[in-house]
């Protein structure tokens, strides 16, 4: 799926993947990413629904009919696991948002979910014993992997291209949306590759 990605897009995949190396296929590298990360910072490992992106988050609407901020539910549980406690924001932020926006706003959503971490653990009698700075190198890591996830969805989706016109011209606008993304993701995990002493050592 991953090989299959590039070829369809070498342009603005292959040159990134050359350079990041066989991390890419590593399912051991996978692994380090997903759990064996939070060993390696002291970070505990938690419960990961495993497949948050926008289509598996259902939301309220208000009395009108508008949609609410509210979350209704989360759906797609079966990929859940004991892991990396970054791995669910990585997920929703690589996949679901464009990299200026994730750049923007990663830092604040972790802080967020560390502060508020703390209080509910803090209301029911315990301490969190981590800190924002590792929580944001397990976020570096998650990154990682749904990164090289995304990579696979170039595939995925180009099997599902419709055959309706006006249904085409959407589907291209998403692809390359898709591709932008991709790219940046790729980017960013060379970033990691190069500087990252526990990335040169698991990799």
């Amino acid at each position: 799926m991953l090989m299959y990605s590039i070829a369809l897009r070498p342009d603005e995949y292959k040159w990134l993947t050359d350079q990041i190396g066989n991390i890419l296929f590593d399912p051991l590298f996978a692994k380090f990413c997903l759990e064996d990360c939070c060993d390696k910072i002291d970070i505990p490992k938690v419960l990961c629904h495993g497949d948050i992106w926008a289509n598996n988050i259902f939301w309220k609407n208000h009395q009108d009919g508008s949609h609410s901020n509210e979350v209704k539910a989360i759906i797609d549980p079966q990929m859940a696991a004991q892991g990396n406690p970054a791995i669910d924001i990585a997920r929703l932020l690589v996949i679901c948002s464009d990299a200026d926006l994730r750049y923007a706003i990663e830092h604040e959503i972790l802080e967020h979910y560390f502060e508020t971490l703390k209080h509910e653990a803090c209301n029911l009698g315990y301490k969190i014993k981590f800190t924002l700075i590792q929580l944001e190198q397990a976020y570096k890591y998650a990154k990682i992997y749904q990164s090289i996830f995304l990579l696979s969805m170039t595939a995925f989706l180009a099997g599902a291209k419709p055959e309706e016109e006006t249904a085409q011209r959407f589907f291209t606008i998403g692809m390359e949306k898709i591709a932008s993304r991709t790219k940046a993701a790729l980017e960013d995990i060379l970033k990691v590759v190069k500087h990252d002493e526990l990335v040169k050592l698991n990799k």
